[in-house]
């Protein structure tokens, strides 16, 4: 309604009781936000096993002879399993706060 050309007094107050509840409403989703630290952590456990699994896979002698299209399967897997963990991590730690 808010972008018609022209407003009258009911679609105005419309508009008004619509945010009014909106907002009444608004602490449902505080509940599902991550917090900075949540939220840095996540960004660290998401680095640290990449930098840990590179080491290890460039010390694998078998990882040299693995095609590029089955090298990038395996980092697909893997950094599907360390969504799959933040992911996690995010949702534990959501609940621990609320």
């Amino acid at each position: 309604m808010a972008q018609y050309g022209y407003q009258t007094e009911a679609t105005i107050e419309s508009i008004e009781n619509f945010l009014e509840e909106f907002h009444h409403h608004t602490g449902v989703f505080s509940r599902f936000h991550a917090s900075k630290s949540t939220k840095k952590v996540s960004e660290a456990l998401k680095m640290q096993p990449t930098l840990d699994q590179q080491a290890e896979q460039e010390r694998d002698p078998t990882w040299n002879n693995l095609s590029a299209a089955a090298k990038s399967c395996h980092i697909g897997e893997d950094e599907m399993q360390i969504e799959s963990e933040i992911a996690q991590h995010v949702v534990n730690e959501l609940i621990l706060t609320s």
